[in-house]
């Protein structure tokens, strides 16, 4: 069995005002995409599972570049024909797993995951099996879930999980190809904008155990709750509950509306705290400390780079 991989990932913050153009991404090709085996990152994490399972890797192209402005539309229009044209000229595969991310937006198209998934159907088919993971921090549309067979986004925040998700996309294509199966995706839009939410404490903690617990349900695969990313100005920005099952479209959105309403009554815990640069001062100056503790760190989280802003504001 022979399983290509690909991706192009990027956090799009539209509100910067710089774009994102070909020399803010990194490019691997070949054996460079191989060489990432044993990482855990999506990469590795896809690698690693083809090596298990006994499949052979094909690398296309990846490229990723650091949260940042919109992309330019020749460069996305570049790294969409690569890819596709290097599908074009390899051997017959079984299957293709892409290692996305979710909140790409490039300049004309606001789901630049769809669109890319929909340029490679348009040279494959509907055939041929195909599964993305994502970080969970993904703006994601039902188009561009129907164009896939898997949608597996990390489940933690911080992402230790990455590599556990690719992973789970190269299983479900092998079982495609051995089992026969035909999976669906439904995708369940909640109108929250959630600040950064770590799943290690609550509420996210428990938020995820419920979207992971409803995973052990028969002929479910997967439950991936995207936080979404609020720095992205387009129509489908938001939360959202994707749930893939063995191919029951009903049984996913069943699983969807019942996870997305236990998460809407409670999106009020959410509700960052913010405090001005006075109460943060006195509440630093406050909290129990002593020398082998560590630094108490006062941020701006507002005009983080590491989500795309310039890191230039003043205000503290």
């Amino acid at each position: 069995m022979r399983i290509a991989i690909a991706g192009i990932s990027h956090e799009t913050n539209t509100y910067c005002q710089s774009p994102t153009t070909r020399s803010d991404f990194y490019e691997l090709r070949g054996d460079r995409i191989l060489d990432t085996h044993g990482q855990e990152s999506d990469l590795g994490g896809a690698l690693g599972a083809c090596e298990r399972l006994g499949v052979e890797a094909v690398p296309l192209l990846f490229v990723s570049a650091q949260p940042s402005g919109t992309i330019e539309h020749d460069t996305y229009l570049d790294f969409r024909q690569e890819i596709v044209d290097r599908l074009s000229d390899i051997e017959p595969i079984d299957g293709l797993v892409l290692c996305l991310h979710g909140a790409g937006v490039v300049d004309g198209i606001e789901d630049m995951e769809a669109d890319l998934v929909g340029a490679i159907r348009n040279l494959v088919g509907r055939n041929l099996p195909i599964t993305a993971s994502f970080d969970l921090h993904g703006n994601v549309t039902q188009k561009m879930a129907d164009l896939l067979d898997g949608t597996f986004a990390c489940h933690h925040y911080p992402h230790v999980d990455l590599h556990e998700r690719s992973s789970e996309a190269v299983a479900l294509i092998v079982r495609m190809v051995n089992e026969g199966i035909r999976p669906t995706s439904v995708v369940t839009h909640l109108p929250m904008l959630l600040p950064t939410t770590t799943t290690f404490i609550d509420p996210g903690k428990s938020r995820l155990e419920k979207m992971l617990a409803a995973e052990a349900e028969d002929g479910v695969i997967d439950v991936s709750w995207f936080h979404g990313f609020p720095y992205t100005d387009v129509a489908h920005v938001g939360t959202y509950i994707v749930v893939t099952t063995e191919g029951d479209r009903a049984q996913a959105t069943r699983i969807g509306r019942v996870l997305a309403s236990e998460l809407w009554h409670v999106r009020e815990l959410f509700e960052p705290k913010s405090l001005s640069a006075d109460e943060a001062v006195l509440e630093a100056v406050n909290l129990p400390w002593s020398a082998d503790a560590g630094p108490i760190v006062i941020h701006e989280t507002s005009d983080n780079c590491g989500g795309g802003a310039p890191g230039d504001g003043t205000h503290l």
